[in-house]
């Protein structure tokens, strides 16, 4: 490759920034700049997206508005999961932001999908029941009877849960 030509994070980027508001699905196995991440995060049809890059350091107001499916391909996209149980869309009124909750992702996900090495405790899985209608969660485990399991869950742990999903509901 010539210095003068471009990457493909740049390409795919430049590609992505010229998607228009019928995009409903978008998949790349290379990361975005943040401008391209930005402008996935606003497009009103993106319902199926999968990404291997975590998310920006700054974040819009709203952020996908309806999607269903998401695919965290790597273990540095995870970062995604609590900005997506987390986030909350903010109104403006009169010039100052209110928080709506509930009206945002946590509600229109319905399938999740997390790479293999995923710790799962209960920080993990406390993301997780946030997602309200939920019905789909795919992870993969190289998990053997060794220390390097990543299923560290304890009968606590699930009791914590449990507890916080009986206050949500």
């Amino acid at each position: 490759m010539t210095p003068s030509a471009p990457s493909v994070k740049d390409a795919m980027s430049s590609f992505v920034c010229k998607c228009g508001s019928l995009l409903r699905g978008f998949r790349v196995p290379v990361p975005l700049s943040e401008v391209a991440i930005h402008h996935l995060m606003q497009l009103p049809n993106l319902s199926h997206w999968s990404t291997v890059q975590g998310p920006p350091q700054v974040v819009p107001t709203s952020i996908f508005p309806s999607l269903e499916h998401v695919s965290l391909d790597k273990p540095e996209a995870l970062p995604w999961l609590h900005l997506l149980a987390s986030h909350e869309r903010a109104i403006l009124r009169n010039g100052s932001a209110s928080v709506t909750p509930h009206a945002n992702i946590r509600e229109s996900l319905n399938s999740l999908s997390c790479p293999s090495y995923t710790i799962v405790d209960s920080t993990f899985l406390s993301s997780i029941v946030k997602f309200q209608n939920l019905v789909t969660l795919s992870m993969f485990f190289h998990c053997s009877w060794v220390e390097s399991c990543t299923f560290r869950l304890t009968d606590g742990d699930m009791e914590d849960v449990r507890a916080t999903r009986t206050l949500n509901s």
